[in-house]
């Protein structure tokens, strides 16, 4: 049985939030090489989630995406630079509503149909409306990601 590619993403994001826990424990237990090799495989996660965006489909999307991964994996090196768990902790509280988000149209693309329709459509390149890409984030009603 395979996963669609929303589900994927939905299992990158849990891999992430539990390798983030992990070098939160690692950090609580003093555990210097289990912290860096669990911040490490939750950095290359969001790095293989950034490498994806789809940005020709995803469009404004795909770009807040973007600057959102690039925010986590700069906040990511002070786990290990500072030996502190508070920053691993900020990236699982911004990773946990896109991952809600992706689970939501998973779920919706698991039954066969949407799990809920955006009340608006986001608008890409040359003005054409765009829906939510295989390797973009649904959007969320009163929620924006900027840099």
């Amino acid at each position: 049985m395979t996963a669609s590619p929303a589900r994927l993403v939905v299992m990158l994001y849990d891999r992430a939030i539990q390798s983030l826990n992990e070098a939160i424990k690692a950090i609580d237990d003093g555990d210097i090489e289990r912290r860096w090799k669990a911040n490490k495989n939750a950095s290359e996660i969001i790095t293989h989630l950034a490498m994806t965006l789809n940005f020709d489909e995803g469009g404004q999307i795909a770009l807040n995406l973007n600057d959102l991964y690039r925010f986590m994996l700069t906040t990511l090196v002070n786990v290990d630079v500072r030996n502190d768990p508070q920053p691993a902790r900020d990236v699982i509280k911004l990773i946990e509503p896109l991952r809600a988000s992706w689970d939501q149209l998973a779920k919706g693309a698991d039954s066969g149909k949407l799990a809920a329709k955006p009340t608006a459509k986001p608008v890409g390149q040359a003005g054409k409306a765009v829906g939510p890409a295989d390797n973009a984030a649904p959007p969320r009603p009163g929620i924006a990601i900027s840099a």
